[in-house]
């Protein structure tokens, strides 16, 4: 957004770079970048200058700076006492980086005096972010510079040695500073420095004071601290209260004391880390303490020892004064304790671990144990010289308490459990205790006792735990000897020798709180169980190999957590430890743990059957089980949730272990609670603790994301609603999903208030963190609900609620949209990106207009951040993803130009345009062609380069297949294939760019034709080869198949723009075509080579028709189409993608079948391959269960191709034609009234009756080219389906479309080819030659009149269909629907369809004339013959026509007489008429529709029969 200008990178943006989550990502970058930077990390906050006269006369004197910019630079600097020259680079860092306005907006606000001041105070939380950015690099670097797994520990390593040696004095004299910095006024800082501004400032200064000990703390944890500098920090710390005693505390408030006390923890820390306390113990077990750097420094201790006198009246001096005196112990004879330190110890680690698991916290947590363990060790007599020492003593201690004290011991070994290594040992432990320590208030009387009382014996055998037999339990033995020690208020504590395990001990304390959980006594039987309990859980979540040996514990949690959910008052902490150990059982066996759950009665379970959505949002028949009610009664309560948290990680962890449509219906219920009653009011419930409703609200969010991601096979497909079902219907349209929107609506300057307020430098636990997670949450689950919503003409009230207003009074496009310029976690704008992305998909709006007057400032900050090299890439990609479907091309901020250089060629291979990178930028102007936003297209053709820079992809050379690299390379290029179609497509070929003709010449001289051609091939051969591994990029296969493919086929037709015109080019592109072909389609067991094999087959075709000189000089293709034939055909028949692939190689047959004349090497190649069986059988199972329509249709014309051959004819009608569609053709329909059943669809679409006709044709081909040999057959055929050859002869009078008129048309055709045999068909079916004669004569007479009066024709087509006449197939202009109004015609267009349509209906009456008049000349003697032969016999004929001269009636009780054939005649005479007056040639007429050859055939039949 800055002017020309000079402009440093921002300390966020380096810390970005330095995290890795830029673009510069390589190890080189990395050491470049703080190369570049050192000194500005060697100087710390020094970096910022204070203002002076010599930078206000550089920034003066300087030409490349706007006036305006430079005014309001001098007020920055006033108002934060910023050198003149750094405010305004921080001024353009701002506007680069966070200003949420356009350039024009910048000018106003300039000139407001009221809007400039609102900027001002802006930039003074940009310039204080910036410091601490600065500061949290250098932790970054202390943090990682020597983590071997750090992807940059070398370059971090060599910065920090380059810092380290005058890092603690800079950053010292910094701290310093800050402590004692003056308060700013508005007298020295400008009017704009208030009150507010001021606690603000001093709130900064607190969280830099913080900042500056962390760096200072982590410094010293790797290296040594002189005993010089640690007097000089303990002064300074003294002298500073340890931060109580603040230069400016009259500033400190209530949101302050978190700093406060973290400054003070800090400089404990320090103080500790500065005595070396590991090196310290290490010197004293190895005795050689005078290594010591202590120990040779007298004057420094006796100082240090004078000073820490006077320490002791604050809590922050306990840490300091207990490892001093542990040093002096060591190093001298003195020791002391500090009363008071562990508590303060115990509250330091929460506090620090509670914001955020960081370096610091976790190297403070080392620290303070390092300090405790010597301490331990140092303060037992003798100590140093046992086997067990610091902590091992404790552990000592707690085991011989064990099990009267059973909780010391059991929390000191689980916080010890941290890997496999660990939980064995703790294990084995537990199982072998050496102890047995009870208390007694009496002596009892099975005691034998020394005189002391020191030693006891018992006399008897004593069972332990008062259990019923044949339960687990414990014994002490006769004989067992115990120690006696007087414990409090002189009770006997005996520690008896007995051996045992406490993994049966444990069973056994589980077992008598089942006993005791209705009684008084169930509380402290609690507080025994549940270190247990969370015990068994980290040693569970640590190591399963041992779940085995825990499994008598680990069984009875199920009853466990079923007596005590029951109570009166149940113990929720125990519970929820419970809940915790079920979810670790639940990630390796949720089977099992949800099979046991179910009899505990605490999830939530439904009394009635669970049968449809409707129910399940009524909830009705569901029980909240026993934590329902837990959840109202106690938790709402008190404001504290562990079961609640507990119980959301273990539905969630039971969703993620796929169970199966059983038990995912059986969790309904439970995902019902959490939509219904959870999620829409978990933010208005009570907390006690901070924190706690952001993590419910993150658990909840991730319950229902795992859901929405579960695999098919984990969700059931019958009727009853799934969990995936469910949690879409509830979020689209129930308030759940208005909760979700909410969550979403929170905002990114929300988001950045919290993050500024945290008072860590970082984590990934903070409440910052916490909300951006959940939000994120947020984002994913809208848009998974968006992408798997069922269609619906409807918004739900989800998307309604998405493209309207959020749940802050705001509009929520703009709320998301803005999550652009958030800079802390590149995920949140990318997710943000992603939804905006598929509401401009999927909703009917423009996310343009729906941000209104924020759409031109958000637009600058998606090209920004496009703009930006460092940008992290995904980023990048999304914008472009989303400015694909959105309209961003405006004003001169367009993003065209950004994506002109992401395409130029010469950025290519460079880090800041990756391969993802410049495929998304191809898709985007992809997507500017399929929309032909032509005043976009137009100024990308002219730019220089254009053409060159898109087509580059296509010159380069990829790998092969089995290696290729990335599969967004492959999309690159069929995006640009498309692009380079849809041009040549659209443009006339004289109106293309010289620039991409040259292009296009390049292509071919280049061979690239020869190449894309080859390598397509053996992507389809290498699909072809893994498909039982599967491919992973076979997504970006198919795109670049159909990308070529559009490109050959566009090269058919427009082969001189695209310069492929050698036949032997052609030849090559085909054969490879066919071999592809092939690869795909003989491997026919994945649905994903059928795909590709129909692409490619459906290629084939094409080129098989406009190639065919080509194809006929090429070698053997017959063969491997056989091949692919028979491998489809034989095929599993139910995969639809089975289906196509065959009609596309039933129709590559066919074309095939034409290119061969004589029909030889076809017969020759179905002699060698059993083809046609295959096809018949696949046929025959078609008919029979009415399926696989286009697939009976394309076989039908391929035997119809085949028919036309003698040689073909006889090898369909060997391989059985007859039985394979005789009976079962009867299938396809039903015999019944004629307008029931001849509708009047076009004789051209896809129908059933169409398939129908196709079998009368091919028994007409049949018997034309077969004759005598197959007239059984088609005697056989017309007797099976007399019905309907006599409905559909009668159906003409009636019915008048076109499809039925075809059908007449082809049943006409077969009979006339069977008439050729009337003493064969006289002698088998007599009666039904008999109805059929009549019927054909009948038809002659309908035809007759129809052709006779058209006038009645137009009446009978309009009145008897029920509607305007049969529209003639007209070609399809345009593929958007056209409004009602447009498919009205005029009145002229109208006449003009009409007279179309009329004459259409003539044609075909014209032609089942003649075929009728035709066949009707076989039934009836020579009438030559008929004078000459006076022995002929006339009644072997049937009389046809009566002896009647009327005029013929359309009446059926008219019987056609030699009145109809003179009417015949006269009809023939006026169509011949027409032709020799032609008469309007131009003009359309039955003469123009009607073949000379069908006019002749009825002129010369009509007057035969007169």
């Amino acid at each position: 957004m800055a002017d020309s200008g000079t402009i440093v990178r921002s300390c966020r943006e380096l810390w970005t770079i330095l995290l890795g989550r830029s673009a510069l990502r390589e190890p080189a970058q990395i050491e470049e970048e703080l190369d570049k930077h050192w000194n500005r990390l060697h100087q710390g906050l020094s970096f910022y200058k204070p203002p002076s006269s010599v930078s206000a006369q550089k920034l003066k004197e300087n030409k490349d700076v706007a006036q305006a910019l430079k005014d309001f630079g001098l007020r920055i600097s006033k108002l934060l006492g910023l050198d003149e020259q750094q405010s305004v680079q921080l001024l353009q860092c701002y506007l680069q980086e966070d200003y949420r306005g356009t350039r024009d907006s910048l000018k106003v606000v300039l000139k407001d005096e009221r809007q400039s001041q609102a900027l001002l105070l802006k930039i003074a939380d940009y310039y204080y972010e910036e410091r601490v950015y600065l500061l949290r690099c250098i932790l970054l670097l202390l943090t990682y510079f020597q983590d071997e797994r750090h992807p940059y520990r070398m370059e971090y390593s060599n910065c920090v040695t380059k810092l380290e040696k005058d890092l603690v004095s800079n950053y010292q004299a910094q701290f310093k500073d800050l402590f004692n910095a003056e308060t700013p006024t508005w007298e020295t800082h400008g009017p704009l420095m208030t009150e507010r501004q001021v606690s603000r400032w001093f709130f900064q200064c607190l969280r830099e004071q913080s900042l500056l000990l962390e760096i200072l703390f982590l410094n010293y944890a790797y290296f040594e601290m002189t005993p010089a500098d640690l007097l000089s920090f303990t002064r300074m710390f003294k002298e500073q209260g340890f931060g109580l005693r603040q230069t400016n505390r009259h500033l400190v408030d209530k949101s302050m004391d978190v700093l406060v006390e973290r400054i003070g923890y800090l400089s404990s820390l320090i103080l500790v880390e500065g005595m070396d306390i590991d090196f310290l113990h290490k010197c004293a077990l190895e005795d050689r303490t005078a290594q010591h750097q202590f120990s040779s420094a007298t004057d420094i201790v006796k100082v240090m020892d004078q000073l820490l006198v006077t320490f002791g009246d604050i809590p922050h001096h306990g840490p300091v004064l207990l490892a001093w005196v542990l040093l002096r112990h060591t190093l001298r004879p003195e020791e002391t304790s500090p009363l008071g330190v562990f508590e303060y110890l115990s509250t330091m680690l929460k506090s620090l671990g509670a914001l955020g698991n960081n370096c610091t916290s976790s190297t403070a947590k080392m620290c303070i144990y390092g300090l405790l363990s010597f301490v331990v060790t140092s303060f037992e007599e003798d100590s140093l010289q046992k086997p067990n020492m610091g902590l091992g003593m404790i552990l000592d201690s707690a085991v011989g308490m064990f099990p009267r004290k059973i909780s010391p011991l059991l929390q000191l070994l689980t916080a010890l459990l941290s890997n496999k290594t660990t939980v064995k040992k703790v294990y084995n432990f537990l199982d072998k205790m050496p102890f047995y320590t009870e208390i007694h208030k009496h002596k009892p009387n099975d005691i034998v006792s020394t005189d002391d009382e020191t030693l006891w014996r018992r006399k008897t055998p004593k069972l332990l735990y008062p259990l019923g037999s044949g339960q687990t339990n414990l014994w002490l033995p006769q004989g067992v000897v115990g120690q006696v020690l007087m414990g409090p208020e002189q009770d006997y504590v005996v520690r008896w020798d007995y051996s045992y395990s406490a993994w049966t001990l444990f069973t056994c304390e589980v077992e008598m709180l089942l006993h005791v959980v209705s009684t008084a006594d169930v509380l402290s039987h609690c507080t025994r169980v549940k270190p247990i309990l969370d015990l068994v859980h980290k040693v569970i979540g640590t190591d399963w190999s041992v779940s085995d040996c825990l499994l008598p514990l680990t069984s009875r949690i199920y009853m466990l957590l079923q007596r005590l959910t029951s109570v009166v008052n149940p113990p929720v902490d125990v519970i929820a430890s419970c809940v915790n150990c079920l979810s670790v059982l639940a990630a390796r066996l949720p089977g099992k743990v949800w099979s046991s759950l179910q009899h505990t009665g605490f999830l939530p379970f439904s009394s009635n059957a669970l049968t449809s959505m409707a129910q399940c949002i009524s909830a009705e028949g569901m029980k909240a089980g026993n934590y329902g009610n837990l959840l109202v009664q106690i938790e709402q309560q008190r404001g504290e949730y562990p079961v609640t948290i507990a119980f959301l990680r273990l539905i969630t962890t039971l969703v993620k272990g796929q169970l199966g449509s059983t038990q995912n219906n059986g969790l309904v219920p439970c995902v019902l609670l959490v939509l219904k009653e959870m999620l829409p009011t978990y933010h208005k419930w009570r907390y006690n603790s901070y924190g706690v409703r952001e993590r419910i609200g993150c658990l909840i969010l991730e319950l229902i994301h795992a859901i929405l991601n579960l695999s098919p096979e984990g969700e059931s497909q019958g009727s009853t609603p799934t969990l995936q079902s469910l949690c879409i219907y509830s979020l689209a349209n129930t308030e759940a999903g208005q909760a979700v929107v909410n969550i979403m609506g929170v905002g990114v300057d929300t988001i950045d208030v919290v993050l500024a307020a945290q008072p860590s430098s970082g984590g990934s636990e903070g409440p910052g963190q916490i909300l951006i997670q959940t939000v994120k949450l947020a984002f994913s689950v809208t848009n998974n609900v968006i992408r798997l919503k069922p269609p619906s003409d409807v918004a739900s009230p989800l998307e309604q609620a998405l493209t309207q207003h959020g749940g802050h009074g705001n509009n929520l496009v703009v709320v998301l949209a803005k999550y652009i310029y958030h800079k802390h976690d590149p995920a949140l704008p990318r997710l943000a990106i992603q939804l905006l992305k598929r509401l401009a998909t999927v909703a009917p709006m423009s996310v343009y207009a729906c941000l209104g007057g924020d759409a031109s400032a958000i637009r600058d900050a998606f090209l920004t951040r496009l703009q930006s090299k460092t940008e992290d890439m995904r980023i990048k990609v999304m914008i472009l993803e989303f400015l694909t479907v959105a309209e961003f091309l405006l004003g001169e901020w367009s993003c065209l130009h950004v994506v002109l250089d992401l395409i130029d060629s010469k950025q290519q291979g460079k880090y800041w345009c990756p391969p993802l990178l410049h495929r998304a930028a191809l898709a985007f102007l992809l997507a500017l062609w399929q929309d032909r936003r032509d005043s976009a297209i137009s100024v990308l053709r002219t730019k220089e380069r254009f053409w060159e820079n898109l087509s580059t992809p296509l010159f380069g050379s990829l790998p092969p297949p089995p290696d290729t690299a990335e599969p967004c390379v492959l999309e690159t290029c069929a995006f640009v294939m498309k692009i380079l179609g849809l041009e040549i497509y659209y443009v006339v070929s004289g109106s293309l760019e010289k620039t991409l003709k040259d292009s296009l010449q390049k292509f071919s001289n280049s061979r690239r034709y020869e190449y894309w051609s080859h390598y397509v091939k053996s992507l389809v051969c290498h699909v072809a080869q893994m498909e039982e591994d599967g491919v992973g990029y076979f997504a970006e296969t198919q795109m670049l198949i159909a990308a070529w493919r559009m490109l050959l086929v566009l090269a058919t037709t427009h082969s001189e723009v695209m310069h492929l015109t050698e036949d032997s080019t052609k030849l090559k592109l085909f054969m490879d075509v066919l071999e592809g072909t092939k690869a795909a389609l003989t491997t026919t067991t994945s649905v994903s080579c059928l795909r590709l094999g129909s692409m490619m087959a459906t290629l084939l075709l094409i080129l098989l028709k406009q190639w065919k000189s080509v194809v006929a000089a090429a070698p053997d293709i017959l063969g491997p189409l056989s091949l692919i034939l028979e491998s489809v055909l034989q095929a599993d028949p139910q995969m639809m993608e089975r289906t196509k692939v065959c009609v596309l190689a039933l129709h590559l047959a066919k074309e095939l079948c034409r290119s061969d004349e004589d029909g030889e090497q076809w017969v020759s190649v179905m002699r060698k391959v059993p083809v046609l069986p295959s096809v018949l059988s696949a046929l025959e199972l078609s008919l029979r269960s009415k399926q696989n329509l286009y697939f009976t249709e394309a076989a039908l014309h391929l035997l119809l191709t085949l028919a036309r051959t003698p040689q073909g004819a006889t090898a369909v009608a060997g391989a059985g034609i007859t039985q394979t569609i005789c009976l079962p053709l009867l299938s396809v329909y039903e015999v019944s009234t004629a307008s029931q059943n001849f509708s009047r669809k076009s004789q051209d679409s896809a129908c059933w009756p169409s398939v129908y006709r196709l079998c009368m044709s091919l028994m007409e081909s049949l018997l034309k080219t077969l004759r005598y040999t197959f007239i059984n057959e088609a005697l056989d055929f017309v007797g099976v389906h007399q019905e309907r050859i006599l409905q559909c002869l009668n159906a003409v009078r009636t019915v008048q479309s076109l499809s039925c008129l075809d059908e007449a048309d082809h049943t006409v055709g077969f009979l006339l080819q069977l008439s050729n045999f009337c003493k064969e068909w006289q002698f088998h079916l007599p009666k039904l030659l008999g109805d059929i004669q009549t019927n054909l004569c009948y038809l002659c007479q309908t035809c007759t009149y129809l052709l006779h009066s058209k006038k009645m024709l137009h009446h009978y087509l309009q009145a008897k269909n029920g509607e305007a006449l049969p529209p003639a197939p007209l070609p399809k202009t345009s593929r958007l629907p056209q409004t009602p109004s447009k498919d009205v015609p005029s009145g002229g267009e109208r006449e003009e369809v009409e007279q179309k349509a009329l004459l259409a209906v003539q044609c075909s009456l014209l032609k089942i004339l003649s075929k009728t008049l035709a066949t009707l000349q076989h039934f009836t003697p020579d009438c030559c013959q008929i004078l000459l032969d006076q022995c002929m016999d006339l009644a072997e004929y049937r009389i046809l026509f009566v002896l009647s001269f009327t005029t013929p009636a359309f009446d059926p009780d008219s019987p056609p007489s030699f009145g109809t054939l003179l009417a015949t005649v006269n009809v023939a005479l006026s169509i011949l008429s027409e032709i020799e007056k032609k008469k309007e040639p131009a003009s359309l007429s039955i003469v123009s529709l009607a073949s000379s050859e069908e006019i002749q055939a009825l002129k010369y039949t009509a007057f035969l029969f007169s």
